[in-house]
C-alpha cells in the first residue's frame, strides 16, 4: 500500500522545540490516507521533516511523494516510522517492476 503525498511549497516553516531550548524547520504536505472505510475525502495536511546534509535543511521539491521503504522500522517490538519520501513515480515505476518480476517467477 502507497500513501500519496503531495509537497505543494519547498518553503520552511520554523518552530520553537517545546522546551524553548531552539528552533527546528518543517515542511508543509498533504497526505492522501485510508480509514477503515475507505480513502478520506480529502488530503489531511500533515507537517514533514525536511532532510539535512550536516546542519542544512534541504526542502522536498514541489511534488508528489510516497513514503521510503526504510522509513519503516520495529524498535522495542513496535514500529517506528522517520519519514524518507522517494518520488511517487519512481515508487509506482518499482512496484511494477516487482509484480512483472513476480509472474515471471511463478
Amino acid at each position: 500500500m502507497f500513501i500519496k503525498i503531495s509537497v505543494e511549497s519547498d518553503q520552511l516553516i520554523t518552530k520553537t522545540k517545546r522546551d524553548k531550548s531552539g528552533t527546528y524547520q518543517v515542511q508543509e504536505g498533504w497526505a492522501y490516507c485510508h480509514g477503515p472505510n475507505g480513502p478520506h475525502p480529502h488530503p489531511q495536511r500533515i507537517e514533514l521533516f525536511p532532510p539535512k546534509n550536516g546542519n542544512a535543511v534541504n526542502p522536498y521539491a514541489v511534488g508528489e511523494y510516497t513514503l521510503a521503504p526504510d522509513s519503516l522500522s520495529v524498535r522495542y517490538s513496535r514500529f517506528d516510522v522517520f519519514t524518507r519520501l522517494i518520488p511517487w513515480e519512481q515508487a509506482i515505476k518499482a512496484a511494477r517492476e516487482l509484480i512483472v518480476a513476480d509472474k515471471k517467477a511463478a
